[in-house]
């Protein structure tokens, strides 16, 4: 509660302080949502509310902040009392049920800075995220400097912010860095370079440690990183673009990657290339406490290649006198790791290919449709998602029907034995938007899930095939609520 009163205190002082002394302007926005879910001897209904200001003074001097606000309304847990007897949320358990059991009011601040900018330099002051360095985010200072027209120059300074643990800030925290980009030959070459220095708590350094005896303090053990990733650039033409990355991690090349979009006017056609290698082991990062470290991911080196096609092609259809918008999207993806004793579920080798398509008419109805393929090697998972959705949309109004059906197939090893699972989905949902002022928007949606899931175990000596969980259809009801005001 102290967090949420210090957030609202800060809004409506910038607001006044804006209006009053500085008579400047200002504008934001607050989106109020709640969400019921109900199914599988589970009900979970919770509230939210999304922050976001920008007021701005002088000219120079601007204050940015952004929050969520989130109440578990219900008040059950994930226990289910002997008897079966009790409804409670644990279907629905997430990630932040998991973070507050006490299911108190919690206030997530994610951004809070002030920002003063004048010709060639700027600062920022307060809580903010620095999007070129692997999505760090930081409480402290950043300033940057843009000396001639051809480089710009930024440095920072703090504490990294971990949004998901809400212990006290160690002191012996660090994350600095600097930056610069550079522009040659009449904006056609770019070079981006990035240093990242980081040192932070691992899980083993804020909770206890178990033991056979009893719990034992936790240890102040670090990480320290140096990161430095380097971005080269060139525009041959407003219609051809290619760039090759590569980034650094302490000791040794963590990757590289190479991008090439083009755009091909004639055939209304645009087309991304991309070629992405992850040269380090990265499997010991697990541990790690912010989104830098989540980022870096757990994996082994692997060559992942992909390709996007988007094409209009009202121009070439023969119903191009009924609609005003024909639009085809397609994506292939390959993914192989360089070592076939690394691959498994959550190192797989696998082909991603997804189609979709919008048709438009002239009387605003559209038609959406999707189809994904999702398909592993060695281990099996494998997972397949179409659908579509029907809409009428005028200037203030937009009314929705879509279904998606999806599969999802999972085989693990255990001992002697390999588990298979295979889940079928079912979604229909119906989606309404109104928008009856230029400051004020409304969204309703509500849905139902259905899902019938298999589970077998198949003896890898014997070639014996068990059922050993199987359930029947479930059904699953959502319903969903924003009203959202900009000012």
């Amino acid at each position: 509660m102290k967090k949420l009163f210090i957030m609202k205190f800060s809004v409506l002082f910038f607001i006044l302080l804006s209006q009053n002394i500085f008579s400047l302007s200002y504008n934001g926005r607050i989106d109020t949502s709640y969400k019921l879910k109900y199914g599988d001897n589970a009900f979970d209904h919770d509230i939210f509310q999304y922050y976001g200001i920008n007021s701005n003074f002088n000219g120079e001097l601007s204050f940015v902040a952004s929050g969520v606000l989130r109440k578990d309304i219900d008040g059950k847990n994930k226990f289910i009392s002997t008897k079966g007897a009790d409804i409670s949320d644990a279907a629905f358990w997430d990630i932040s049920d998991a973070r507050n059991k006490e299911q108190n009011v919690e206030f997530l601040l994610s951004t809070a800075y002030l920002k003063y900018s004048a010709n060639t330099f700027e600062a920022q002051l307060g809580r903010m995220y620095l999007y070129d360095y692997s999505f760090l985010q930081v409480d402290g200072l950043k300033a940057a400097v843009q000396p001639f027209h051809w480089i710009y120059i930024e440095a920072f300074g703090g504490k990294p912010w971990h949004f998901e643990n809400d212990y006290a800030f160690d002191s012996k925290e660090v994350a600095a860095g600097i930056g610069s980009e550079t522009i040659f030959f009449d904006h056609s070459f770019l070079f981006n370079f990035n240093y990242l220095y980081l040192k932070e708590l691992t899980y083993e350094g804020i909770y206890p440690v178990d033991t056979e005896s009893n719990y034992e303090e936790p240890q102040k053990i670090y990480f320290t990183d140096h990161y430095l990733k380097a971005k080269a650039g060139y525009n041959f033409s407003k219609n051809y673009y290619s760039e090759i990355s590569s980034s650094y991690l302490t000791n040794d090349v963590k990757d590289a990657n190479i991008f090439i979009r083009s755009f091909f006017p004639y055939l209304v056609l645009e087309s991304i290339f991309s070629y992405y290698v992850q040269l380090l082991d990265v499997e010991n990062f697990g541990n790690r406490l912010n989104s830098f470290s989540t980022v870096l991911s757990a994996s082994s080196p692997y060559h992942r290649i992909s390709l996007d096609i988007n094409k209009d092609v009202l121009h070439m259809h023969l119903l191009s006198g009924y609609l005003n918008e024909i639009f085809i999207f397609m994506r292939y993806e390959y993914r192989l790791p360089f070592k076939k004793e690394d691959i498994s579920i959550f190192n797989p080798e696998y082909h991603l290919v997804r189609l979709g398509t919008t048709f438009a008419s002239e009387k605003n109805y559209i038609l959406e449709l999707f189809g994904e393929g999702y398909l592993s090697k060695d281990n099996i998972n494998d997972n397949f998602a179409f659908g579509g959705e029907f809409a009428r949309q005028t200037r203030n109004l937009k009314i929705a029907m879509g279904t998606g059906f999806f599969i999802y197939k999972y085989e693990t090893y255990y001992g002697t034995s390999i588990y298979k699972d295979s889940i079928n989905a079912r979604e229909y949902y119906l989606e309404l938007k109104y928008k009856p002022l230029n400051y004020l928007d409304f969204r309703l949606k509500g849905s139902i899930e259905t899902s019938e899931q298999e589970m077998l175990s198949e003896a890898l000596v014997d070639k014996e095939t068990k059922n050993i969980n199987a359930s029947g259809l479930q059904a699953y009801y959502k319903l969903f609520f924003n009203a959202g005001v900009s000012f």
